[in-house]
C-alpha cells in the first residue's frame, strides 16, 4: 500500500480503518541471523532426529508426533507473545513485561546457557560418534 492514498466517498463503508503498524528495530546482522538459523536447523535435523531414532527404537513415529505437537504449542505461544508485545527481545522481553527485570535477566541467561549446553552436547556426541565409527572401521 502506498502512503498517498486518497479516500473516496464509498471508502468509509467498504474500507476498514487503517491499523497502526509497529516496527521492530533491526538489531541482528546477516551473520547473526545466519548462525542462529544454521544452528537451529543443524541441531534439529541432523542431531535430534538421530538421537530420537536411536533412543525411541520402535516408537520413533509417535515420539516425533508428540514432539511436533509440543513444538506447535511453543510456536503458537511465541507468536501470541510477539503479537501482544511487538518489540525485539523474545523471551526476555516477555519475562520483563510479565514479571520484573531480575526475572527477565535470569530467564534470558538460562535460555542462552540452555542453547550453549545443547550445542556442546551435540558437538561432543558427534565427535565421540565419529571417533567410535573410525575405530570400528579399522
Amino acid at each position: 500500500m502506498s502512503d498517498n492514498w486518497i479516500s473516496k466517498p464509498g471508502d468509509k463503508f467498504f474500507r476498514p480503518k487503517r491499523i497502526t503498524r509497529f516496527h521492530l528495530r533491526r538489531v541482528l546482522g546477516v551473520t547473526g541471523l545466519f548462525s542462529t538459523a544454521y544452528g537451529d536447523v543443524g541441531s534439529s535435523i541432523y542431531y535430534a532426529l538421530g538421537v530420537v531414532a536411536m533412543s525411541a527404537l520402535g516408537l520413533t513415529p509417535p515420539v516425533l508426533m508428540i514432539s511436533g505437537v509440543i513444538f506447535l504449542f511453543t510456536a503458537l505461544t511465541y507468536s501470541e507473545g510477539a503479537t501482544m508485545l511487538p518489540e525485539a527481545g523474545g523471551s526476555g522481553a516477555f519475562a520483563y513485561r510479565a514479571f520484573n527485570p531480575l526475572i527477565s535477566f535470569i530467564a534470558s541467561w538460562v535460555l542462552m546457557l540452555d542453547y550453549i549446553v545443547t550445542m556442546s552436547i551435540s558437538a561432543f556426541s558427534a565427535a565421540n560418534w565419529s571417533r567410535s565409527a573410525v575405530t570400528a572401521a579399522s
